[in-house]
């Protein structure tokens, strides 16, 4: 772009099914590219997608990377994203943003019973200020049991 550069990154999280090595290796990965570009280039970094993590309601302790416009309990995985997101600056975008449990919602049990947050943008806490609103569509057919997450983000 004119302005710098516009680093968005697709994420498919290893499931608890996986090992922890996996998820690690994950967030190694993760880390590599975050910091890959220029900083004096860069204008936005993105990671978006399917983290199969739960991050938790309570965000007395993860105040700095989320808000309390979750949905659902914290697993392993969430921890884990959590810690990452601290550490490095980050935040959760669609944390950010009120909006009814339906638009919050971004996993459907294939029963239909379980609704959950697991998937997410991530983005450097300086550039939230970017983002209009962040929130999942359940109108839109995408042929998964995920729902589609959108961003308006003004650049």
């Amino acid at each position: 772009m004119k302005q710098g550069t516009l680093n968005i990154i697709q994420v498919q999280a290893p499931t608890s099914a996986h090992s922890d090595q996996d998820s690690d290796l994950l967030y190694d990965i993760l880390l590599h590219n975050i910091h890959k570009g220029s900083k004096k280039e860069e204008l936005i970094a993105i990671m978006m997608g399917d983290f199969n993590a739960k991050a938790e309601s309570d965000v007395s302790a993860w105040a700095r990377t989320l808000d309390k416009f979750g949905l659902g309990q914290r697993n392993d995985r969430g921890e884990q994203l959590l810690e990452f997101c601290t550490l490095h600056k980050l935040v959760l975008c669609n944390r950010n943003f009120q909006h009814k449990d339906c638009r919050r919602t971004t996993w459907i049990s294939p029963c239909g019973t379980n609704n959950n947050q697991i998937d997410f943008m991530v983005t450097k806490q300086e550039s939230l200020k970017l983002f209009r609103y962040c929130r999942s569509f359940s109108s839109v057919e995408i042929g998964s049991d995920h729902l589609l997450v959108l961003a308006n983000i003004k650049l």
